[in-house]
């Protein structure tokens, strides 16, 4: 029982029993829903979607022009490409981008 971790494996862990118990009783759910109960699916848009319309609603302004949000759409997409990649690499317990030391 004294089996050690890492946190990544603890977080993968933890997410997973969270999914567990969350397709557990959803499951349990949808037995006993009727048809009219059940929610209707809304489609998910894509994350630059969402932000641009953020962007739209926080700073309305004509030089938003669609050549403009098309750019930052492409930036929203670069920025997140990149941390994808990013998060993929394998970090340790004791690895960090930078070492904090007091003086």
């Amino acid at each position: 029982m004294s089996e050690t971790c890492d946190r990544r494996e603890f977080a993968r862990r933890a997410v997973l029993s969270s999914l567990a118990v969350g397709v557990g009783t959803a499951t349990g759910e949808e037995t006993e829903s009727t048809p009219e109960s059940t929610p209707t699916k809304e489609k998910i848009e894509p994350a630059e979607d969402l932000l641009l319309d953020v962007i739209r609603q926080k700073y309305p302004s004509e030089h938003l022009t669609s050549d403009v949000l098309t750019q930052i759409r492409r930036d929203i997409a670069g920025h997140q490409y990149r941390s994808r990649v990013l998060k993929s690499v394998p970090l340790a317990n004791g690895e960090a981008p930078f070492v904090f030391t007091a003086k």
